[in-house]
């Protein structure tokens, strides 16, 4: 009997536990090149919680607190991307996330007729 509530209390438990959170996982990817980034470093913001993008760019964070959660994707030679997710209890939030090399950012902000300021 003592094993049959044990084993009960601790299935609610889980259960309850899983029910306030979720699910982020995704890519990484380079739009310029068309391919996927490897090794890039994914954080969810407030969480201490860090990753890195696998071969095929993805990443993935689990048991994430429901509501609204921020990561943060860096890379060296590239701009660092925010993303705000909003994570639903017992769902995965998707999403591929775009690195900008920060030369390709620099020339997108220069000056359109060759006149330095």
């Amino acid at each position: 009997m003592f094993i049959a509530v044990a084993f009960a209390w601790l299935a609610t438990a889980l259960f309850a536990q899983a029910q306030g959170t979720g699910t982020i996982q995704g890519r990484v990817y380079n739009p310029a090149t068309k391919e996927y980034v490897n090794n890039a470093e994914v954080r969810l913001e407030g969480s201490g919680q860090i990753t890195y993008s696998e071969s095929d760019g993805s990443f993935r964070f689990s048991n994430v607190p429901a509501g609204t959660a921020n990561i943060t994707v860096s890379f060296i030679g590239y701009s660092t991307a925010k993303e705000s997710f909003t994570v639903a209890a017992g769902q995965t939030a998707v999403r591929d996330i775009n690195l900008i090399s920060t030369a390709a950012a620099a020339s997108a902000s220069a000056p359109k007729d060759g006149v330095v300021r």
